[in-house]
């Protein structure tokens, strides 16, 4: 994800690829994007970290040939709930990673049950 984010803060560029796996659809959407921590609509989005606000600048259809039909069963356990809560992601535990852990995930990886190679 922060790659992302630091592709945006460096480049001012998106490329978003909407697909509805239901109907099935798919949509594309490029724009001119920043990047804030600190935007007004953060509470509005509880467990975000920051908010990507998009100046559209183009927007097209995009051939849904080759998508293959799915049901939705259920949310992903990790999508934070009404509170901002979320399961601690197995992948913050893995040892080459915890120096660059953001702030607030330091030292949750020992109550998680300790690091893994």
């Amino acid at each position: 994800m922060f790659k992302s984010m630091g592709n945006i803060v460096a480049s001012g560029k998106v490329g978003m690829l909407f697909i509805d796996m239901e109907t099935p659809n798919r949509i594309r959407v490029q724009g001119n994007a920043s990047v804030s921590n600190e935007d007004p609509e953060m509470d509005a989005y509880p467990g975000a970290n920051m908010i990507v606000r998009v100046d559209v600048t183009s927007c097209f259809l995009n051939c849904a040939r080759y998508i293959h039909k799915h049901k939705r069963i259920s949310d992903s356990p990790y999508v934070p709930d009404q509170d901002g809560n979320q399961p601690y992601p197995s992948w913050k535990r893995i040892d080459l990673v915890q120096d660059a852990l953001p702030q607030k995930d330091q030292g949750k990886t020992e109550a998680e049950g300790g690091t893994v190679q």
